[in-house]
């Protein structure tokens, strides 16, 4: 699994309070793209089942609310 960490916001108490989607996008197929709801467990970390997800580099786009506010952070990633 690929862990997307979100224990920063656990520890404002936010974490299980926060709504959005996770898009992975692949710049070379976009046939491959995938979402997913952000779904973090009691620690604050998403699980991404890395075994459903092909080898090579992604763009992540985290898109979440909380409290009528919206945010988005991007990263590239590699799997291998």
């Amino acid at each position: 699994n690929y862990r997307i960490n979100c224990t920063n916001l656990n520890k404002k108490n936010i974490a299980d309070k926060i709504s959005g989607k996770i898009h992975l996008y692949r710049p070379s197929n976009q046939n491959l793209d995938i979402t997913y709801d952000i779904e973090s467990d009691s620690t604050g970390i998403q699980h991404l089942p890395i075994s459903k997800i092909a080898k090579g580099m992604w763009k992540v786009k985290v898109e979440w609310s909380h409290s009528n506010e919206e945010f988005v952070n991007e990263k590239i990633i590699m799997i291998n």
